[in-house]
């Protein structure tokens, strides 16, 4: 049986190609060809979620920005990474900004191991222990944050959050990156009240 493909065929099936290949590239690619195109659109996801400052003990009164992320201190991987994003990230913005850490492990005790080292990162952080895994649960419910709990381990995506008195909602980093924080720290701050 001899297949008969025509020029116009082989064009088609062509330009199909490369409209997949670009729709894909388009998919994976959209934040940034959207940044590109409009400098002030942010590198974080800009989510609708509202901070309780109540529920995270936080003053009413300040405006100041606040970068919020969990760990523990047992984790080997992400808190350890996501702690020196926020070093970067404080070497250029000394003073301007508040620190908020969730202390994931609750009943190990751990609060005050993580105390003794973030006290070296931040002064003036504020560390919250939740009394137990109930009230850990409903602080994390209020966050945009994949978390999981079992007797023998966490799981958390170990996102890193920006409120911002000038952001619509929390400010969701999935794959946190220094760079990409200051600058959206820069583009809210020529944002409009």
């Amino acid at each position: 049986m001899k297949l008969n493909v025509s020029h116009r065929n082989i064009v088609h099936i062509g330009i199909t190609l490369m409209l997949c290949f670009t729709a894909v590239v388009l998919i994976f690619t959209s934040h940034q060809l959207i940044a590109a195109m409009n400098p002030s659109t942010l590198n974080g996801i800009e989510t609708r979620f509202q901070l309780d400052k109540h529920s995270f003990h936080l003053n009413e009164t300040n405006d100041k920005p606040l970068l919020i992320t969990g760990l523990f201190s047992t984790c080997k991987s992400t808190c350890p990474v996501n702690v020196s994003v926020l070093r970067k990230i404080k070497e250029t913005h000394q003073n301007e900004l508040n620190y908020l850490f969730i202390n994931l492990k609750p009943d190990v005790g751990s609060a005050e191991l993580l105390n003794d080292y973030l006290s070296e990162f931040a002064p003036d952080m504020r560390l919250i222990s939740p009394q137990d895994t109930k009230e850990l649960i409903r602080l994390i419910k209020m966050l945009p944050e994949n978390f999981s709990l079992s007797k023998t381990n966490i799981h958390h995506s170990g996102y890193i959050y920006l409120y911002h008195p000038k952001s619509k909602g929390l400010i969701a980093y999935p794959k946190p990156d220094s760079q990409q924080i200051i600058d959206d720290l820069s583009i809210l701050q020529l944002r409009g009240s």
